[in-house]
């Protein structure tokens, strides 16, 4: 949260929102995955 913050203090609005957006659409591809059960197969990949 601290990068994001850095991130629209040093560049602006815009990349700090792409930015933001990714760490959501990160988030969001994690919490599906978890609600399939699908994070263990992650963890155990290398």
């Amino acid at each position: 949260m601290a990068w994001l913050a850095a991130l629209a203090l040093s560049r602006g609005r815009r990349p700090a929102r792409i930015a933001v957006a990714g760490v959501a659409t990160g988030l969001s591809f994690l919490g599906l995955m978890a609600a399939l059960g699908l994070g263990a197969l992650v963890a155990g990949s290398p």
